[in-house]
């Protein structure tokens, strides 16, 4: 990680005891983990939210070049040139196959 192994954390941490003090130095310590743990849940929001907008971007694209899609809307449009007709026969209430409304039929 960085490159930092064990003596250089040694001397930081010296380094850090000297400059602070050994009164100070665990609010320090403990300052610093808040600012850090802030800062990596920070960035995992942003990566989160960076990654949840790519997907729907892709499910969008996807979703435009389907095949479904373009059926749905050919079908939507050749229903709406679809108009109505005057004669009964046509009449939901008297579709093929329905029992006729009433006693006389």
């Amino acid at each position: 990680m960085f490159g930092v192994g064990f003596p250089e954390l040694l001397l930081i941490s010296a380094l850090a005891l000297v400059v602070v003090g050994p009164d100070r130095l665990p609010a320090v310590l403990r300052t610093l983990g808040d600012w850090i743990g802030g800062a990596k849940r920070g960035l995992a929001d942003i990566r989160r939210q960076f990654e949840d907008e790519l997907n729907l971007a892709e499910i969008q694209q996807e979703m435009r070049e389907s095949s479904v899609i373009k059926d749905i809307r050919e079908a939507n449009m050749s229903l709406s040139e679809v108009k109505p007709s005057a004669d009964k026969s046509t009449d939901p209430g008297n579709w093929p196959g329905m029992p006729p409304d009433g006693p006389n039929g």
